[in-house]
């Protein structure tokens, strides 16, 4: 794996989804074609619900875009594109850095939406490796935060 054994390897390795690209929450659709339907069958007794608007929503989500610092040096700036046929998927990232052994300043910043001044999640922190080892870092989409394993 390692051209020098005593280089140490950080990978990035995610899975996340973007915001949608056109907001749409289908529930709250949903439960207002519903109240409709509720009101309207108690004043006339009939009713029918309408739903073709649950159709229309856009499921398309925007790229996810990363850039990390490694000892407060650029190393990545990218963005990954959702997948999916309609563009509607996960991103996924993976990328790999050889360092050298020992103690690493990290900084990683993502976005997964189009606001251009501010990154939705980031990461400051300091790694030690040792001559060999494997570093990976993730992403918790419950915690909504970075994680080394």
């Amino acid at each position: 794996i390692f051209s020098n054994p005593n280089d140490s390897l950080l990978k990035l390795g995610i899975k996340h989804a973007g915001k949608r690209v056109v907001e749409c929450d289908e529930f709250k659709l949903l439960a207002e074609a519903a109240k409709k339907y509720s009101q309207e069958l108690k004043q006339t007794g009939m009713a029918q619900m309408d739903v073709t608007r649950l159709g229309n929503c856009s499921r398309e989500r925007h790229s996810v875009y990363m850039e990390m610092y490694i000892d407060n040096e650029k190393r990545l700036t990218k963005s990954y594109k959702p997948s999916g046929w309609k563009r509607d998927g996960s991103s996924f990232v993976y990328e790999k850095f050889l360092l050298k052994h020992g103690r690493h300043s990290l900084l990683i910043k993502m976005k997964d939406g189009e606001n251009d001044d501010s990154f939705n999640y980031t990461f400051e922190g300091s790694i030690e490796t040792r001559a060999g080892q494997t570093i990976t870092i993730d992403f918790d989409e419950r915690e909504k935060r970075f994680f080394i394993k």
